[in-house]
């Protein structure tokens, strides 16, 4: 499992997906998780894994999400 550091940019609540970007959102990633979703502009350590979908994509399932 690993940890990724970021602040929630937007969330698709009915889609179990969040983005997760760096302070500037020069980068984002979405995450999928099953659970209260953090609020938008939080920052959060989200920990799960890199799961691969159809194609070349790729998403972070979380198993866990701590506040900063």
């Amino acid at each position: 499992m690993i940890g990724v550091r970021g602040i929630v940019i937007k969330a698709e609540k009915t889609m179990n997906i969040f983005l997760l970007g760096c302070e500037d959102t020069c980068y984002f990633m979405p995450i999928q998780y099953r659970g209260q979703f953090p609020n938008v502009k939080s920052k959060v350590t989200v920990y799960g894994n890199i799961k691969k979908q159809g194609g070349e994509k790729y998403i972070f399932q979380a198993r866990e999400i701590k506040a900063q």
